[in-house]
C-alpha cells in the first residue's frame, strides 16, 4: 500500500473513514432499544400519513374528469365514430351520476 503522494493520502482518508464507520456502527448496535423505538415511531408516522393523506395526487379541481381514447381505422366516417362513442359515453355518465 502506498504511503506517499495522492494515493497515500487517499488510503489514509479511506482508512479513517472506515474506522469512523465501524465506531458509529458499534455505538448504534450497542443501544438496540433506542433504535427499536425510533423504528416504531417511523412505522407509526407512516401509518398515520397513510390514513390521513388523500389516496391520489390529483388536485381537487381535476376531480371528475374522465378522458378516453377511441381509435378507428383511417377513413372512418363521423357517424361510425359517434356510434363507437355512444357505449363508453353512456357508461361514463352512468358512473358519474352514481353516489359512490
Amino acid at each position: 500500500m502506498r504511503t506517499t503522494g495522492f494515493f497515500g493520502w487517499f488510503n489514509r482518508f479511506f482508512a479513517a473513514t472506515v474506522r469512523r464507520y465501524i465506531a458509529a456502527t458499534r455505538r448504534l448496535l450497542g443501544k438496540p432499544g433506542r433504535w427499536l423505538i425510533v423504528y416504531a415511531t417511523i412505522l407509526a408516522a407512516t401509518g398515520w400519513f397513510f390514513v390521513k393523506l388523500p389516496g391520489s395526487f390529483l388536485p381537487s379541481e381535476d376531480q371528475g374528469y374522465f378522458l378516453s381514447i377511441i381509435q378507428l381505422p383511417p377513413g372512418a366516417t363521423r357517424e361510425r365514430s359517434l356510434e363507437c362513442c355512444r357505449p363508453s359515453r353512456s357508461t361514463t355518465w352512468r358512473r358519474r351520476k352514481s353516489p359512490t
